[in-house]
């Protein structure tokens, strides 16, 4: 019996430690879309590339389902005064682009178009907002824009 316990003991330790040391140690906050690419958007300014990669990967993971939901209910991009209503479709569709920048800021051009290519093909009516301006931005025409600039790196 005490053989069990011992056991059972060192397995629940060893599965503790392996969830520690696999996991990195970014701090998710509360793991909302607008924390996550809040995140993902300060790693870019600091080109910490693991943090951008670990916040949009997380995001894309929990609200993708969302996002596509909220992208086929749309005819064409919302108006501003709603478009915050939007807001999985928004920062999902952020981080592909964030991810877009990453990959082509590491010269992985084909990794970088596959990442733009998503902005435009699944989430067309994204829109990012830029507290600078006060205003709304349309995702998939940068990625557009950005797929233009780096088509020639791509053979």
């Amino acid at each position: 019996m005490k053989y069990k316990r011992v056991l059972f003991g060192l397995c629940f330790l060893g599965l503790f430690s392996c969830f520690f040391i696999a996991a990195k140690s970014y701090e998710y906050g509360n793991s909302s879309s607008d924390t996550l690419v809040t995140k993902a958007f300060e790693a870019r300014e600091a080109e910490d590339w693991d943090a951008l990669d670990a916040y949009t990967k997380k995001c894309i993971l929990l609200y993708q389902v969302e996002a596509r939901r909220m992208q086929k209910k749309l005819k064409g991009y919302p108006l501003s005064d709603i478009a915050h209503s939007q807001w999985a479709l928004n920062h999902v569709a952020c981080s592909h682009f964030l991810r877009g920048e990453m990959f082509e800021e590491q010269k992985s051009y084909r990794k970088s178009h596959e990442e733009y290519n998503t902005c435009i093909r699944k989430y067309g009516f994204a829109q990012g907002w830029d507290p600078k301006t006060n205003s709304f931005w349309k995702i998939a025409e940068q990625a557009q824009k950005n797929l233009a600039r780096i088509s020639h790196q791509i053979s």
